[in-house]
């Protein structure tokens, strides 16, 4: 008796150890050890530049003169050109091609680059280091994004967000309103005509034939009001707004969804108005069009609201000032009001306990709600915990009112704050090869448009009947063709 009492005991110690153990061994390695006197250096890549890159920037001085210093940590930020350049440079390093830059402990990627990195089991999930009491304080649907598999754990930690808006040149646009509707008491146009993309494409029209018709002696010259600074979040709020999916994703695969009734809707609201001169996009963002006076108006990130610029300079180098008026993310009539959640998150790259532990330090200070907010507020993204949005940002935006400089960003964190609350944000789960599809798609289908439009204006040339023109390079085999060619180009992409 006395010997099965003390086998019992003996199970039971052994049994009560095996379960406190990796208690233990969690919170020890939740929370290494650092020194001061012997700090860890970490690097992080990131994608901000110019005024984005400068106060970045300062919050690494701030942070390495502050918290680094007392807890044993020195950031130091090397800034990339592009999100792009961070992608191939962080790849490159991942496999240790030659010639690659050594990897970085942190890196600021947007989902599909991670998803490339998990794969290749480079990544850290937050959750490794971070208390859950800690992540319940961000916005549920910003971490979720983070996310890139079920059992991934959150490996894409948000530091800041944006969605995309429809940034219009007030200056130009309402003195052309003003002056259509009374030359056209009968069709008159309105401001309300812009939450929807048919309202806009009737608008873009409108605004084609009046400035066409200021140069009576040159026929089809009209200018283009509108243009999309990414088109590829066109499509995919586009398809969200239709309830159908861009992607179509099977396992850790997926395709582009072109076969949809959807793309479609997407093509007559994009390739047909690039092509005919309604839309347009010249420079390498639609703010610099609406800098030149090519065009009045764009959707566009939240992110750049600073870029929107203070005058148009038009090609005889008269100027105007350039009043912004931000409105919703428009929306297809009877679709779905969705629009983009986007903006990169920070990726903790697989290192030594110490660094990846420094690495949640630097991220928990950064997000902080005061500071995440006056980080947001100088560049025109959106802070990441529910305090920030719900307090804080409200708050010193109500201080801030009265500062000219920051006028514009004022304008567009209001406006992405109200839209917010009536609109599905949305964002896609990243799957091998999604950036690439992407990338493939959004090049093809800006140059089919840019060719439908020399096309156009080419045979307009030629004295050719103006319906006939629209007919060919509206037809149907154009539409068609497009989607072969750009399935056979993502069928071979590497």
């Amino acid at each position: 008796m006395n010997q099965t009492l003390k086998k019992i005991r003996i199970w039971l110690f052994l049994t009560t150890l095996l379960l406190v153990l990796p208690l233990f061994s969690s919170c020890a390695s939740s929370s290494p050890k650092l020194d001061p006197d012997s700090p860890v250096v970490l690097t992080i890549w990131h994608h901000y530049l110019a005024e984005q890159k400068l106060v970045f920037d300062t919050y690494i001085d701030e942070f390495n003169r502050t918290t680094g210093k007392e807890k044993g940590i020195v950031i130091k930020a090397y800034s990339m050109d592009n999100s792009g350049d961070i992608h191939q440079k962080i790849i490159q390093a991942a496999n240790n091609e030659p010639g690659a830059p050594k990897m970085p402990d942190m890196a600021t990627v947007y989902p599909d680059t991670a998803y490339t990195l998990y794969n290749m089991g480079q990544l850290v999930p937050v959750e490794k280091y971070m208390e859950q009491k800690r992540l319940d304080q961000y916005v549920g649907s910003f971490l979720e994004e983070g996310r890139l598999t079920d059992d991934s754990g959150i490996c894409v930690f948000p530091i800041a967000k944006s969605t995309e808006l429809l940034f219009i040149n007030n200056t130009v646009y309402s003195r052309f309103l003003e002056d259509y509707n009374r030359r056209n008491p009968a069709n008159p146009l309105s401001e309300e005509m812009l939450g929807t993309f048919e309202g806009i494409m009737k608008t873009a029209q409108a605004y084609y034939s009046w400035t066409d018709a200021k140069t009576p002696g040159i026929p089809n010259d009209g200018a283009a009001l509108f243009g999309y600074d990414a088109v590829s979040n066109f499509a995919v709020v586009g398809y969200r707004q239709l309830e159908d999916s861009f992607f179509r994703v099977h396992g850790q695969s997926g395709a582009v969804n072109l076969a949809s009734p959807a793309f479609e809707k997407i093509w007559d609201f994009y390739y047909v108005p690039m092509a005919l001169g309604y839309f347009g996009a010249y420079s390498f963002y639609r703010s610099e069009d609406v800098q030149t006076g090519d065009l009045v108006m764009y959707t566009g990130s939240t992110a750049g609201a600073n870029f929107f610029p203070k005058t148009v300079t038009y090609q005889d180098n008269t100027k105007l000032n350039a009043e912004l008026k931000v409105l919703p993310y428009p929306v297809f009539e009877g679709g779905k009001k969705a629009a983009a959640q986007q903006g990169a998150g920070v990726a903790i790259i697989k290192s030594t306990p110490e660094k990846e532990y420094a690495a949640t330090i630097f991220l928990e200070w950064f997000t902080e709600p005061q500071r995440n907010t006056a980080f947001v507020l100088n560049t025109g993204y959106l802070p990441v915990t529910k305090e920030a949005l719900d307090h804080v940002l409200p708050q010193e935006l109500d201080k801030l009112k009265n500062v000219p400089e920051y006028a514009n960003v004022l304008k567009v964190i209001h406006q992405a704050l109200a839209m917010m609350k009536n609109y599905q944000l949305y964002s896609y789960k990243p799957f091998e090869k999604c950036d690439k599809m992407r990338r493939i798609f959004e090049d093809r289908f800006l140059a089919a448009a840019q060719e439908g439009r020399k096309t156009f204006a080419r045979e307009l040339a030629a004295g050719k009947d103006f319906g006939t023109v629209v007919k060919d390079i509206t037809a149907k085999d154009r539409f068609e063709r497009f989607i072969v060619e750009v399935d056979n180009e993502i069928s071979k992409a590497d």
